[in-house]
C-alpha cells in the first residue's frame, strides 16, 4: 500500500507539471485513500502489539483503537470507490472521443495527430482505472481481514452513515476534555507510576501531568476546530452538488433530443460526478475528524 501511495503521489506531481489538473486531482484522492488505509493498519498493529496490564492501556482502549483502524480503512475504501466512478466515465468518454475522431479523420476533418492524442488519453485513462482497482482490491482485502473475514470472501461494503447536526452540536471541548483526561491511556500509565515516592518525583509527576493535560486540551480543541471547518466545506460542496443536479437534468434533455454528441454528454456527466465526489470526499473528511474526536474521548489520542 505504501508503494502504491508513493506511485500516486509521483503521478500527481507529474500530472501537475503537465498541466493535467483533472488527473492530478484523481491521483491526489487515491493517495489520500491509501494514506488513510495505511494509517488505520499502522494504528491497529501498534496497539495490538502492546501488552495490556493495569499500568498501560486498558483492554477497552485496545478494542477502541482496532475499531478506529477499521473505520479509517473503510473511509479510505469509500474515497477510492468514488474516484472509480469518475474514471469509469472518463474511459467511456475517451472511447467516444476516439471513435468520433476516427470518423472525422475518414472525412478529412481530423489528422493523425488528433488520433494519436485521443488514443493516448484513452490509454492513460484505462491505465489509471486499472491501477485504482488494484489499490481498491488491496484495501478491500485489508478491510475484511481486519473485520475477521477471509481475504477472499465476497462481502458487500455498505455506506458510511452521515453525521447529523445533532451529533456535531453535541460536541463540547470544554466539557469533553474531562472525559478524555480520565480515559487517556498515556495519562493513566503515568498516574500509576509509583517508582518513587520522593517529594521531587511527585512534584515532577504533577508538573508533567499538568503539561500533558494542557497538550491534550490543545489537541482536542484543534480537532474540534477542524470539524467545524469540515462542516463548512461540506455545506459548500453540497451547494455545488445541487447545482450539478440541475445541470444533469438539462444534460439528459439535450441528449434525448440529439442536441449534443455522446462524447459531450459523457463529458458533462464527468463534471457532475466530480461534484458528487467532492461532496462525498467532504463528508468522509468530516467523518474522519469526528471519529478522531470520539477516539480522543475514549482515550486514544496523542499527548505529544
Amino acid at each position: 500500500l505504501k508503494a502504491s501511495r508513493r506511485d500516486m503521489e509521483n503521478s500527481e506531481t507529474a500530472a501537475i507539471n503537465d498541466g493535467e489538473i483533472e488527473n492530478a486531482m484523481l491521483y491526489k484522492a487515491q493517495a489520500k485513500g491509501l494514506g488513510l488505509s495505511i494509517q488505520a493498519m499502522s494504528i491497529s498493529r501498534d496497539k495490538l502489539s502492546r501488552q495490556v496490564s493495569s499500568t498501560n492501556a486498558p483492554i477497552r482502549n485496545a478494542q477502541s483503537q482496532v475499531a478506529a483502524g477499521v473505520r479509517a480503512l473503510m473511509i479510505g475504501y469509500k474515497n477510492i470507490e468514488a474516484q472509480e466512478q469518475i474514471l469509469d466515465v472518463m474511459v467511456k468518454m475517451y472511447e467516444e472521443i476516439l471513435s468520433a475522431t476516427t470518423q472525422s479523420k475518414n472525412l478529412g476533418l481530423s489528422t493523425s495527430t488528433d488520433i494519436t492524442k485521443a488514443m493516448s488519453e484513452l490509454t492513460n485513462a484505462r491505465a489509471n482505472l486499472i491501477s485504482l482497482r488494484v489499490n481498491k482490491d488491496k484495501i478491500y482485502r485489508s478491510l475484511i481481514s481486519m473485520c475477521g473475514w477471509n481475504p477472499d470472501t465476497t462481502v458487500n461494503i455498505g455506506s458510511i452513515p452521515e453525521l447529523s447536526d445533532v451529533e456535531i452540536n453535541a460536541l463540547n471541548p470544554s466539557v469533553d476534555i474531562n472525559t478524555a483526561i480520565g480515559n487517556n491511556a498515556a495519562l493513566i500509565e503515568k498516574r500509576h507510576n509509583t517508582s518513587s515516592k520522593s517529594t521531587t518525583f511527585v512534584d515532577a509527576k504533577l508538573y508533567q501531568s499538568g503539561k500533558d493535560e494542557d497538550m491534550l486540551r490543545a489537541n482536542i480543541n484543534q480537532i474540534y476546530e477542524k470539524i467545524l471547518a469540515d462542516k463548512k466545506a461540506m455545506d459548500a460542496a453540497m451547494v455545488g452538488n445541487q447545482a450539478a443536479g440541475a445541470n444533469e437534468n438539462a444534460l439528459d434533455i439535450q441528449k434525448k433530443h440529439g442536441m449534443i454528441t455522446n462524447a459531450q454528454y459523457l463529458g458533462g456527466k464527468l463534471g457532475i460526478l466530480q461534484k458528487r465526489a467532492e461532496l462525498e470526499s467532504a463528508k468522509l473528511e468530516l467523518r474522519t475528524d469526528y471519529n478522531t474526536y470520539i477516539q480522543a474521548l475514549e482515550g486514544n489520542v496523542s499527548i505529544e
